[in-house]
């Protein structure tokens, strides 16, 4: 649910220069959905988790408003967005529905490699490589690492 989130803060006054998004949920009620059936939560217990939420931010307008691809057309920031084809965690259209909704966004499909091994392979990592030195992140992440 870490993309949600950083979705949800790019719309509430956090600005990044660039998102790297991997294999991310743009739905907040999908995200919610697929935690409860991981651990194998039935339909109706589902939908009481649902209401109770909704009792909890006090809205049920909260499965759009933390949803990423609601409002997020112009936070001003470069997405990047990779997700595998055939992931089987986090569906594909996750991924298709937030780079629809962000004029300019970047959208990198990869086949075979699941929801997990997508963070280790070779190619992804380097691509992300790529995408960080071409900006001044790596300007400021070296001077974290160098402790100054």
């Amino acid at each position: 649910m870490g993309a949600l989130f950083s979705f949800y803060a790019l719309k509430n006054g956090l600005f990044a220069k660039k998102i790297i998004s991997i294999s991310s949920v743009c739905e907040f009620k999908y995200a919610t959905y697929r935690a409860a059936s991981f651990v194998n939560l039935k339909y109706k217990t589902i939908n009481a988790l649902y209401s109770k939420l909704e009792k909890i931010f006090r809205s049920k307008t909260i499965w759009t408003d933390f949803s990423a691809d609601n409002k997020i057309d112009d936070v001003g920031s470069k997405i990047i967005i990779i997700h595998d084809r055939f992931d089987d965690y986090v569906d594909y259209s996750q991924s298709k529905k937030i780079n629809d909704a962000v004029k300019d966004s970047k959208m990198i499909s990869t086949e075979g490699l699941g929801h997990f091994k997508i963070l280790s392979e070779d190619s992804v990592v380097k691509h992300i490589l790529i995408e960080i030195n071409d900006s001044d992140i790596k300007d400021r992440l070296s001077l974290m690492f160098s402790g100054n």
